[in-house]
């Protein structure tokens, strides 16, 4: 049995600096990206004065149903739970920074199996949510829902219908929602029994 060798070919000194050079850009690039992709959503909503939004809020609509709407930070910032209630609706949501599409999204779902996706933007002095519902039968509906502060306590979300991908420029209703005194957390450990 014969086993050829090959021999070890030598590179000049030059392309081995050409390739560490190389190797080091790119750990250097992918670390940089790497802490840029560190500043929370919370960061980003701090800093274009939003951050007021969370927490619960409840409205009264004209026939006297009421809404809940309770966003709260979760993943350390990184995301805000959506829990929306109006009569039998129950719906729950997650809105993210998706990096890979460099924008605000949301996901939601509710128990009549309806399933919204939008994009989230700042108008002015408003945060502008674009949003596609596919209910359970796979038909789609678009709208888009704005969210302004009236005063510490109090905000107005207004409804718009969204045709051809574009924004009504007259809304299809508001309501004012009032901040909510904060909730308890909820807890599944029993009270102590005393013996």
């Amino acid at each position: 049995m014969h086993v050829r060798r090959t021999p070890i070919r030598k590179e000049p000194e030059v392309m081995n600096k050409k390739r560490l050079m190389s190797v080091l850009v790119a750990v250097l690039v992918i670390c940089g990206s790497h802490a840029m992709g560190q500043q929370s959503l919370k960061d980003m909503v701090t800093n274009e004065g939003f951050a007021w939004m969370a927490g619960n809020w409840k409205a009264t609509t004209d026939e006297g149903q009421e809404i809940q709407l309770t966003y709260r930070w979760v993943a350390e910032g990184h995301a805000i739970v959506l829990d929306f209630k109006m009569g039998e609706i129950v719906s729950h949501g997650m809105i993210y920074f998706a990096s890979n599409g460099g924008q605000v999204v949301s996901v939601s779902v509710d128990n009549k199996g309806n399933v919204s996706n939008g994009t989230w933007d700042v108008e002015g002095t408003k945060i502008v949510l674009k949003s596609k519902t596919t209910n359970a039968n796979g038909e789609i509906r678009e709208m888009a829902i704005c969210w302004s502060k009236v005063d510490n306590k109090t905000m107005k979300v207004e409804l718009y219908a969204i045709e051809n991908g574009t924004m009504s420029d007259e809304s299809r209703g508001t309501l004012e929602f009032k901040r909510q005194a904060k909730q308890p957390q909820k807890s599944d450990a029993k009270p102590a029994q005393n013996k």
